[in-house]
């Protein structure tokens, strides 16, 4: 799959602008979670471990990158499954 140019700058430029909502993820008190690629080369996983502890998230990790959710589709959906 090829990307433009023109598509990948304006994809990079709507994450530079996208407003941070973790403080709000924090305040909520029902049951959390994150789902990280431990290869992500867009949020490093060091980043996602430290929001899911300042948000009291369970976090979910795959060994993929970005898109690891797709790649272990099998896996999410059987953790999917047992929540409540």
């Amino acid at each position: 799959m090829l990307f433009s140019d023109k598509g990948i700058t304006a994809a990079l430029e709507g994450m530079k602008i996208r407003t941070n909502y973790t403080g709000l993820f924090s305040q909520f008190q029902g049951q959390k979670y994150l789902v990280a690629g431990r290869k992500d080369p867009v949020l490093t996983y060091t980043d996602i471990e430290i929001v899911a502890v300042q948000c009291n998230c369970k976090l979910l990790s795959f060994p993929n990158g970005h898109l690891s959710f797709i790649e272990n589709e099998k896996e999410l959906n059987q953790f999917l499954h047992f929540i409540d």
